[in-house]
């Protein structure tokens, strides 16, 4: 199975869709305590559902708010945030202060430092750059690259 993060998920689900002996309450203690020692700040005490591999991309300070779905390989630094109906795909870098709210990123895709990205949805390999602010609903083709600074 793929790692990935899936926040929002219903538990129940989750565990009976992995035919896991353990039961929701089981898996959700055990994830939350996995994303604890990352120190990633997860804000969807409901129901969690996490593969192990991708909270190494989770960094100290970085928060999540569910649902959103962050794919395998994926790296969020310290201060980025992550918004309700997000998705950032495998390989993506959110970098230290940015914000990522209900967008989707494609793979392979780099949020600058201090960046921000609202109601967009971005191909595959762009570039936002730093301190670069996409507040209207946008669609990047693949490998855009918006410059540092710019303000949509």
């Amino acid at each position: 199975m793929p790692a990935q993060i899936a926040v929002g998920h219903d538990a129940d689900e989750f565990a009976g869709a992995t035919k896991n002996p353990y039961d929701a309450e089981t898996l959700r203690g055990h994830f939350q305590n996995r994303i604890r020692h990352h120190g990633a700040l997860v804000h969807d005490r409901q129901a969690i559902a996490f593969m192990h591999q991708v909270t190494h991309g989770l960094e100290l300070g970085a928060e999540v708010h569910g649902p959103c779905f962050i794919d395998d390989g994926a790296v969020i630094k310290t201060g980025a945030k992550i918004y309700p109906y997000s998705v950032i795909g495998r390989q993506t870098h959110v970098e230290d202060g940015a914000v990522v709210e209900g967008s989707i990123v494609w793979p392979n895709g780099w949020i600058g430092p201090e960046a921000s990205v609202h109601g967009s949805i971005l191909g595959r390999n762009v570039h936002v750059g730093r301190n670069a602010i996409i507040k209207t609903a946008a669609v990047l083709g693949d490998k855009t690259v918006i410059t540092d600074y710019s303000h949509f």
